[in-house]
């Protein structure tokens, strides 16, 4: 059994302040609760030490929004997985739409990030999703079965322990920017959960069904509260990715509310 996953990807939207202040109310407002889903959030990098401190002992779970694929080097401007294991980082975003966009970043560097991850036992969420002019041509589980078996090359399942990948769904044409027009919105439940069973049959190809089977893939794009419960009742979603509705706490909690009321 799959345990699900929701992941707030704070992106690049808090200040340090505002980020230890939304760690502290977070904290105090689930204290008490016992989840059947696991909960992580993941601040800018120059934050996670303050939230991680604060999220340290509780439910939620402390992640970063990149890392570089080398442990160290002559590599000005990256962030190693060293420092983020200092700080306590348990779950890394790989491969976000956004650093393929606007840094170039290939299916080859998230392989090597996975990769880097799994040595050290941090949990990578590798993010894959076809843009808006691939949907409307049909060509989107091309493009995903092409993400998936570039991301998951020389991956070795004696090597590395293959159930702590979390695949991220998120098509493109369903997050802010993804689109020309004004019509951005999720992905409906049914074509992310047909999108989803494709993903894991790849993975089987290239493994097996019972490893494949064991890898949690979750949502990402346009997720909010109205729409968590719906999503998570589909049997091939996982879980959450969250952008611009983990920013703010109380949007944040309802979120889990809602999947709390819908996991089991």
């Amino acid at each position: 059994m799959r345990r699900p996953l929701i992941v707030g990807a704070q992106i690049l939207y808090l200040s340090r302040d505002y980020s230890r202040k939304f760690a502290e109310r977070l904290v105090k407002a689930i204290r008490n609760k016992q989840y059947s889903f696991d909960i992580a959030v993941c601040p800018s990098f120059i934050n996670i030490s303050d939230v991680s401190d604060i999220l340290r002992g509780s439910n939620v779970g402390i992640g970063a929004q990149n890392v570089y694929q080398e442990d160290s080097g002559a590599f000005t401007g990256q962030v190693s997985i060293q420092e983020m294991l200092s700080l306590g980082v348990k779950y890394i975003i790989v491969g976000h739409s956004e650093l393929r966009n606007q840094q170039g970043e290939t299916n080859g560097m998230v392989n090597k990030k996975i990769k880097t991850c799994l040595k050290h036992d941090v949990v990578p969420i590798a993010c894959i999703g076809e843009n808006y002019e691939e949907r409307q041509a049909g060509r989107s589980k091309e493009i995903i079965e092409h993400h998936v078996r570039d991301i998951f090359k020389d991956i070795s399942e004696d090597t590395f322990k293959l159930q702590n990948i979390v695949i991220a769904y998120e098509p493109i044409w369903a997050i802010k920017g993804g689109r020309d027009d004004k019509n951005t919105a999720a992905a409906s439940p049914e074509i992310a959960n047909d999108m989803h069973e494709f993903i894991r049959d790849v993975i089987a190809t290239i493994y097996s069904r019972g490893i494949a089977e064991k890898i949690r893939i979750i949502y990402g794009g346009s997720v909010n509260s109205e729409n968590t419960g719906i999503l998570l009742k589909e049997p091939s979603i996982d879980g959450l990715l969250i952008g611009a509705a983990s920013i703010v706490v109380e949007s944040f909690l309802k979120i889990l509310e809602a999947a709390e009321g819908t996991v089991e």
